[in-house]
């Protein structure tokens, strides 16, 4: 049964939110739960960096710190008048601070029942979902780590780019397989594009499939450049057979 919104949920909204937020929690709070496998890449991510045994190290940890405040913001997102998901997302933002300070040369074990507890507040259940290092083999079947890893933004996307250098074909292989757009950003700040936003993108190289959660789906080549500010790449509409 799922818990209602705890003193700790609101004593984290508060200490997040500071003086700049004015949060009413009076009237009584609608309960939102929202679909784990629109968010299977974020949570299965983040659930076997957390539940791993070896040492995080640096980038182990500063990884998890960015996919919870990616959560976080996702959360929010997706009903911004709700007050429920708006506690939810700064309790998961709070973890992101936590993340930020966990020791390389340990594991993420202090989080683990903080985020068991979110989780089970926000998604309904599943099989996949990790308890113990004991169900990490289960759930990188289910979304292997490196797929978890994409944070693909719109960035990298340029229809119309004349390259300064072209990449080989194995900097191409490096994105092969299927992977979910969780984050977008236009002039390097967060956007909504309808299209985009979680979308799969499946790398068959110099293939590139997009499919949008609603509408048709569209297929591409693509060439992966290397720029001085950056890596993008250079996609083109694919012509149709026949």
């Amino acid at each position: 049964m799922r818990s209602l919104l705890s003193a700790a949920a609101v004593l984290s909204a508060a200490l997040l939110a500071g003086c700049d937020i004015e949060a009413d929690f009076s009237d009584s709070v609608d309960v939102v739960t929202l679909n784990a496998d629109e968010y299977r890449i974020e949570i299965a991510s983040i659930d076997q960096l957390l539940f791993a045994e070896s040492p995080l190290g640096e980038d182990g940890a500063q990884s998890l710190s960015e996919k919870f405040a990616a959560l976080s913001t996702r959360v929010a997102a997706h009903d911004p008048q709700s007050k429920f998901l708006k506690v939810e997302s700064l309790e998961i933002r709070l973890m992101a601070e936590r993340a930020k300070r966990l020791s390389p040369n340990g594991t993420g074990v202090s989080l683990q029942n903080h985020w068991m507890r979110i989780r089970n507040n926000l998604f309904d259940d599943r099989a996949w979902f990790v308890r113990s290092a004991a169900d990490l083999d289960y759930a990188r079947s289910v979304v292997p780590l490196s797929e978890g890893k994409s944070t693909t933004t719109q960035k990298p996307l340029r229809r119309e780019l004349h390259p300064r250098t072209t990449t080989d074909a194995g900097h191409r292989d490096v994105l092969r397989g299927r992977w979910q757009v969780v984050g977008i950003e236009t002039g390097g700040k967060p956007s909504n594009d309808k299209e985009l936003a979680n979308s799969i993108w499946v790398f068959e190289p110099p293939r590139l499939t997009m499919q949008p959660p609603e509408g048709e789906t569209s297929i591409y080549t693509y060439t992966a450049l290397a720029e001085d500010d950056g890596n993008y790449l250079s996609v083109t509409a694919a012509a149709e057979d026949g």
